[in-house]
């Protein structure tokens, strides 16, 4: 479900479990392919971009999960059933996690890095491109090796123009960035600023910043998860209330990295999102754009 950054969460999260049961993973992409009606965003499965190490589900292999004759609906409610539907409750960590089957089917967005983050070294491996870089992003990358590198991501698109992505997600404002800025500059003496955006032309009229900047515009056949790696190549990182930023920080190799992130995640805070910020990232708070 969702674009690149949900995708991947849920590809780790499961990518775990298969790992501790050293059991296959498959991957549904039934929901990908219906049609939300404005309900949200519409996406494509982009995990082909890497590495990844998973097959794709038969239909009939997901319905055994999600419509169950009435022979396993009698199993399950004898609790002798060996399949298990595992639907996601709320975002914050579910530490039964641990005692999860490997026969099960996974619901959800699993946002939290404590469902993973013990095969790191796997999904760095798992998430390098299938293919090249092309010449006009092999540039970009040298240049972001070459100087102390803030990647900064701003997210409108969607959450702008759908009203139920405003509602829920919200809008970052300016102010944000800016005292994201202030962070950096208490703590780096230099750096070069490379912006990600779904609205760069927004962007360069609307946020000045004291520092030199690289507006990341190029062309490439899978941009997204490009973008994603160039992002990760950044030695610091400044991300939006975006799962796709998200993970362009978690993927970041440097051990000293300062990654500055919005809180609250969502402009409607009633959802709990304690388990989503690591630690050691810094937090700012913000109120969101009405």
């Amino acid at each position: 479900m969702g674009g690149l950054g949900n995708q991947l969460f849920q590809y780790a999260t499961a990518k775990a479990l298969a790992e501790r049961h050293k059991t296959e993973l498959r991957l549904d992409l039934s929901f990908l392919q219906t049609d939300p009606k404005g309900q949200h965003t519409h996406r494509h499965f982009e995990l082909d971009a890497f590495r990844i190490r998973a097959a794709i589900a038969l239909n009939s292999e997901v319905q055994k999960f999600t419509n169950p004759g009435l022979f396993q609906k009698a199993l399950s409610k004898l609790s002798l059933s060996t399949k298990k539907r595992i639907v996601e409750n709320g975002f914050e960590y579910k530490p039964e996690s641990r005692s999860w089957p490997g026969n099960c089917y996974l619901d959800g967005f699993w946002q939290s890095e404590k469902y993973f983050f013990q095969i790191r070294k796997t999904l760095l491996s798992d998430l390098e491109l299938k293919k090249s870089l092309s010449e006009a992003s092999r540039n970009l990358a040298e240049q972001i090796d070459n100087v102390m590198s803030v990647s900064l991501h701003i997210r409108r698109g969607d959450y702008i123009h759908l009203k139920s992505a405003n509602t829920f997600h919200g809008v970052l404002p300016l102010s944000y960035y800016y005292d994201a800025i202030t962070v950096l500059n208490a703590k780096l003496k230099k750096y070069t600023v490379f912006v990600f955006s779904d609205d760069l032309e927004w962007v360069k009229s609307n946020l000045k910043i004291n520092a030199p900047v690289v507006y990341v515009d190029y062309q490439d056949e899978n941009k997204t998860a490009t973008d994603l790696v160039l992002m990760s190549m950044c030695k610091h990182n400044i991300i939006a209330n975006s799962s796709f930023s998200w993970w362009g920080a978690w993927l970041n190799k440097n051990e000293n990295k300062l990654v500055v992130a919005p809180n609250p995640w969502f402009r409607n805070t009633s959802v709990n999102t304690k388990d989503l910020i690591p630690g050691t990232w810094t937090q700012i708070e913000v109120n969101y754009e009405r």
